[in-house]
């Protein structure tokens, strides 16, 4: 959408979907929603970059480059994960 020009106001659409966008790493980093939404914008980065684009060129805020050992104490630390969530119905 955002590589099509299809998305008006990207930091719109960013700011009332943030929580949606990240869920999945959400319920995988146990519930850590800010390492979740780093994560997020660092895939979406990742595949803006594949077509030479960034979350910059869009007014999208950029993620926060953490150091492994500060994501794994992260990882570590965070809430169990709910395993429950993740079964299929």
């Amino acid at each position: 959408m955002l590589l099509d020009s299809q998305v008006l106001a990207p930091m719109d659409l960013w700011t009332q979907y943030l929580v949606s966008f990240s869920q999945d790493h959400t319920l995988q980093l146990g519930s850590n929603e800010s390492l979740a939404i780093d994560h997020t914008l660092s895939d979406i980065n990742h595949q803006l970059e594949e077509h030479g684009k960034s979350l910059h060129d869009y007014g999208l805020p950029l993620p926060i480059e953490l150091g492994s050992e500060v994501i794994h104490e992260l990882e570590k630390w965070a809430p169990e994960k709910d395993t429950h969530l993740l079964c299929v119905f």
